[in-house]
């Protein structure tokens, strides 16, 4: 992600993916470690970045219902995100 951000064409990012639900905590860790990372690079580099990730909690089943809807949500967070600091 940081060599997308880098690119001066490139003027925000949506991370997509799940944090699919073990037998453990650690899913509930690490959503909140990818927030928090996504958020200090959209600071180091000036441009939005926007989190399209189902879970933590979610079923494998639930993330690819959720799919297309949280990366629709993710990219249409961008483009707002870029319209507004025009």
């Amino acid at each position: 992600m940081k060599k997308l951000l880098e690119k001066e064409n490139v003027v925000g990012v949506a991370a997509l993916g799940a944090i699919v639900q073990g037998g453990t905590k650690h899913d509930e860790v690490i959503g909140f470690t990818i927030g928090e990372k996504l958020s200090q690079l959209g600071l180091d580099f000036n441009k939005p970045v926007s989190l399209g990730v189902s879970g933590p909690g979610v079923t494998r089943a639930g993330a690819e219902q959720r799919a297309e809807k949280m990366a629709n949500h993710a990219v249409e967070a961008i483009d707002k995100m870029v319209k507004a600091l025009k």
